[in-house]
C-alpha cells in the first residue's frame, strides 16, 4: 500500500457524525475510563466512563496514513471557537480518544466549575486522555481536553506567528507556554482561538505584572463572574507563578499587529 502523506496546508476537515465514523472505521467506540479534569476540585479526581474511538484510528482515517510520522501539530477547533494545537509527539506518547457519549447512557455533558458553567454539551467529539493508566497526564488538568470538536487539520508549528522578527529565539519556550495555556481562547495578532478573541500582544501591555498574574492565577479574584479558568491549577504554585511571569515577559516583547 502506498503511504498517504497528509498536507500541513490542507483545509481543516469536518469530522463525520459519530455513527458514520463508526461505519467508516468498521469499529464501534470502546469504553474508556478517565479522571474527568473539568470536575477536579481540590484532591477530588472523579472517574467517568465514556464511549470513544482511538485517536490514531480517527486521525488516520481523516488525515491519511503518515500523520503520526510528522513533527507537526494536530489542530482541533470546537463549535464554540475553542482552538487547540496538540503536538503529534504527545499523541504518540500518550493514549487519546475521541469520545462520543457517556458509557452509562446519561447526557453527553459535563460541568465546568472552573468556568462557572454547567451541563456543557461535549459533542460532537470530546478529546480525552487515558490519565488513569498514565497518571502523569493529571498534571495537565483539562489542557488539551477540547470538547465540541468539529474539525481536524495537520499544521506546521506556528512559531512564525508566535516568534516574529525581532523576538529573541530564547522566547520559544515562552511562546509554547502561550499556545498551551492562553491561545485556546485568545489570540496573538490573529493567531489562536475565537472563544474570547482578544489580542494578548496588545491587551497585556495595558496591565501591570501583578494585575496580569492575578488574572492568570486567580481570575475569580478580579471578576467573580468571569468564565476564565485559573491557569494550570494542577501544578505547584511556585511553578504556576513562574509560568505566569514568563508569559507576561513574552507578551510585553511582542509587536502588535491588527
Amino acid at each position: 500500500m502506498t503511504e498517504t502523506k497528509p498536507s500541513v496546508n490542507a483545509a481543516a476537515i469536518t469530522l463525520p457524525e459519530p455513527a458514520e465514523l463508526a461505519r467508516l472505521l468498521g469499529v464501534a467506540p470502546q469504553t474508556v475510563r478517565v479522571h474527568e479534569p473539568h470536575l477536579f476540585v481540590g484532591d477530588a479526581r472523579p472517574l467517568i466512563e465514556y464511549t470513544a474511538f482511538r485517536s490514531e484510528d480517527v486521525l488516520s482515517h481523516v488525515l491519511g496514513s503518515g500523520w503520526e510520522k510528522s513533527k507537526e501539530e494536530i489542530e482541533l477547533r470546537a463549535l464554540d471557537g475553542y482552538f487547540v494545537r496538540v503536538p503529534v509527539a504527545k499523541l504518540k506518547q500518550h493514549r487519546a480518544y475521541f469520545a462520543v457519549a457517556r458509557a452509562d447512557g446519561s447526557p453527553f455533558m459535563v460541568d465546568n466549575p472552573a468556568q462557572q458553567e454547567s451541563n456543557l454539551p461535549l459533542g460532537p467529539y470530546y478529546l480525552i486522555w487515558d490519565n488513569v493508566s498514565d497518571p502523569a497526564l493529571i498534571r495537565d488538568g483539562a489542557t488539551h481536553w477540547p470538547y465540541q470538536v468539529s474539525t481536524v487539520a495537520l499544521r506546521a508549528p506556528a512559531m512564525h506567528s508566535l516568534l516574529p522578527d525581532g523576538i529573541a529565539p530564547a522566547y520559544q519556550r515562552h511562546a509554547e507556554l502561550a499556545q498551551k495555556y492562553c491561545l485556546s481562547c485568545h489570540l496573538v495578532n490573529g493567531y489562536g482561538g475565537d472563544k474570547m478573541p482578544i489580542n494578548l500582544a496588545d491587551r497585556v501591555k495595558r496591565l501591570s505584572e501583578p494585575a496580569f498574574l492575578t488574572w492568570v492565577l486567580d481570575p475569580a479574584a478580579v471578576d467573580a463572574y468571569t468564565a476564565m479558568p485559573a491557569m494550570a491549577p494542577m501544578l505547584p504554585q511556585a511553578e504556576r507563578e513562574q509560568i505566569a511571569r514568563d508569559l507576561y515577559d513574552y507578551f510585553l516583547q511582542l509587536p502588535v499587529h491588527q
